[in-house]
């Protein structure tokens, strides 16, 4: 799907989360596979989120020594995102390739959704980020009209990686605008990216 305005990092092929990573590769080479630790409410499926901002950029390719630009302490207190800017990651999806989505997956026994959203967004997008608040949750139907409830959190990215677990992806930093357009066709990730921009109080 093309967007003009779109600015894409695309990738060309590749435990546990941590926020402290360091050189262009992730600690988390593997993805997660099966689902003997998917949590469940009933017969819906539980699954961990992660919308992830950096600030708008002149060259947004980051190299691997380059980190995202840091917010000041007065924006890192009030947790405000203006739209014009702040970009969003979106990456692939891997069974419709066509199609944009934001990190996400099962939320797994052995680990809280904070930590799920965390893990996601290293495996699918490549990328370590602080958590900047939650989301909060949201029922919905997958595809296959399966019950589903998403748990999403904020991250402000920390750094982005050259070698990730799920490298067939491809990525691209999005404004809101373009962002929101393309993930139309997902209404619940939608509709996470508008929380996400959403005025906010402690």
């Amino acid at each position: 799907m093309a967007d003009t305005n779109v600015n894409a990092v695309v990738a060309n092929a590749s435990e546990r989360p941590t926020l402290g990573h360091s050189g262009s590769s992730s600690k988390l080479l593997e993805s997660r596979t099966g689902r003997d630790k998917q949590r469940y409410d009933g017969d819906r499926r539980l699954l961990a989120c992660a919308v992830i901002l950096r600030r708008k950029q002149s060259d947004t390719t980051l190299t691997n020594t380059q980190a995202a630009r840091s917010p000041s302490e007065s924006e890192a207190s009030s947790n405000q995102f203006k739209k014009d800017e702040w970009e969003v990651l979106l990456i692939s999806s891997s069974k419709h390739p066509d199609e944009w989505i934001i990190p996400k997956g099962g939320w797994e026994s052995d680990e809280s959704s904070e930590e799920g959203a965390i893990r996601e967004a290293d495996e699918e997008g490549g990328v370590a980020g602080k958590v900047v608040r939650d989301l909060g949750s949201l029922d919905f139907y997958s595809k296959k009209n399966k019950p589903c409830r998403i748990y999403d959190f904020l991250l402000k990215l920390d750094q982005q990686f050259d070698w990730w677990a799920e490298q067939t992806r491809r990525r691209q930093w999005v404004e809101f605008k373009g962002a929101a357009d393309l993930l139309r066709p997902r209404p619940e990730l939608a509709e996470m990216l508008t929380r996400a921009f959403a005025p906010h109080t402690e």
